[in-house]
C-alpha cells in the first residue's frame, strides 16, 4: 500500500509511519487476517500495488501506535510481556502469527489484554465488545497455550475512546462513563478455539487457491463481514388529505408482512434499502474490485 500526503501534513507524520513499520514476520496469515473475510484478504493481496491511503486517515493508527509504545515501556516494570508476536504451525507447514499487546501473569495463569482505540458509538452499540474482538482474543489464547504452554485464564479489551467527552455522557445514558473501558471477553474452551483456528485457515486457504484463477470465484463475504443492515419496510398511514404520514406507523423486516398490513389498513409501504456499511464506505479498501459488491450495488440502483 502506498501512503500519500495530499493535505500537506508535516513530514514527521510520514516519518513516523516509516519508523514504526508493520511486520508480520514469516507468517502465511496473521490472526487479524484470519478473523477477516477471505475475499477481502485476497483482494488486498491481489491489488496491493494499487492500494493507497492518505496519512491524514492514519492519524488514529498513529495515536494507537504511540499508546502501544508507551504502555510497552510500562509493562516491563511490572513483569508483564508486551507486544510479543507468537508463531504457530497449522497443517504441518502453514504459519499463523499474532502480536499480543499484553500478557500479564495472574493467579493460575495469564491474562491477555488487547488495546483498542475506538469510538464511543462502538461501545454504545456493542457494550460487551464487538464479535471480531472475541474471535481475535481467543485465537491469541490458542497461540499462547500452544506455543508457550501457559494457561490463559482471562481475556480483556482495553478500549480507549478517542471521542469521549463528559457532555456526551450527559446526553446519552448508554455512553461509557470513562474515556477508557475494560471489557471482559468470553474465553472459549480449548476445543472451540482449536476448531475455529482450523476452520478459518481452511477458508483462507480455499480463497488462496482460487485467487490466481478468477477472483470472483472467491467465497462471498457474509452479512457480518460486510457490516450489513438489511432492508426494512415502513408502513405510513394516510393522512386526512390522502398523503402518507411523514413518520412510519410500523416498520417490518419482511415485505410480505408489510404488504399484508398495508392491505388491511389505509397507507403505503416505503422500502428502506439495505446498507452494506463496510462496502459502501470502502472500509475494506477493495470494494472497487469486488464483484460481489458491484453486483449488489448495480441491483440496488435499478
Amino acid at each position: 500500500m502506498r501512503i500519500t500526503n495530499k493535505y500537506d501534513l508535516p513530514p514527521v507524520f510520514e516519518e513516523f509511519e516509516k519508523a514504526v513499520p508493520y511486520d508480520p514476520g514469516k507468517s502465511d496469515f496473521t490472526v487479524t487476517q484470519l478473523i477477516d473475510s477471505p475475499r477481502v484478504v485476497q483482494l488486498r493481496r491481489s491489488h496491493s500495488t494499487e492500494l493507497e491511503e492518505d496519512i491524514s486517515q492514519r492519524i488514529f493508527a498513529i495515536l494507537g501506535n504511540t499508546l502501544h509504545h508507551l504502555l510497552e515501556t510500562a509493562a516491563k516494570r511490572i513483569g508483564a510481556v508486551s507486544e510479543e508476536r507468537i508463531f504457530t504451525q497449522v497443517n504441518d507447514a502453514l504459519v499463523v502469527s499474532g502480536a499480543i499487546d499484553l500478557q500479564e501473569p495472574i493467579e493460575g495463569g495469564v491474562r491477555i489484554s488487547d488495546y483498542k482505540m475506538t469510538s464511543m458509538m462502538t461501545l454504545i452499540f456493542n457494550p460487551d465488545g464487538k464479535p471480531e474482538w472475541e474471535n481475535q482474543l481467543n485465537l491469541y489464547a490458542e497461540l499462547v497455550e500452544r506455543e508457550k504452554l501457559q494457561q490463559v485464564k482471562e481475556l480483556e479489551v482495553i478500549a480507549v475512546l478517542r471521542d469521549w467527552s463528559a457532555s456526551a455522557v450527559e446526553r446519552n445514558e448508554n455512553a461509557p462513563k470513562l474515556p477508557v473501558v475494560r471489557l471482559r471477553i468470553p474465553l472459549w474452551d480449548k476445543e472451540k478455539r482449536s476448531t475455529y483456528l482450523q476452520d478459518q485457515v481452511d477458508r483462507h486457504l480455499a480463497a488462496s487457491e482460487t485467487r490466481d484463477e478468477y477472483l470472483s470465484s472467491l467465497v462471498e463475504c457474509s452479512s457480518e463481514e460486510m457490516w450489513e443492515r438489511p432492508a426494512k419496510y415502513a408502513f405510513h398511514r394516510l393522512t386526512k388529505a390522502g398523503n402518507p404520514s411523514k413518520i412510519a406507523t410500523r416498520v417490518f423486516d419482511n415485505q410480505m408482512e408489510a404488504d399484508i398490513f398495508a392491505a388491511e389498513n389505509e397507507g403505503n409501504v416505503n422500502v428502506r434499502p439495505g446498507v452494506r456499511t463496510r462496502c459502501e464506505g470502502d472500509y475494506c479498501k477493495v470494494s472497487r474490485w469486488c464483484d460481489q459488491y458491484i453486483e449488489w450495488r448495480t441491483h440496488n440502483e435499478k
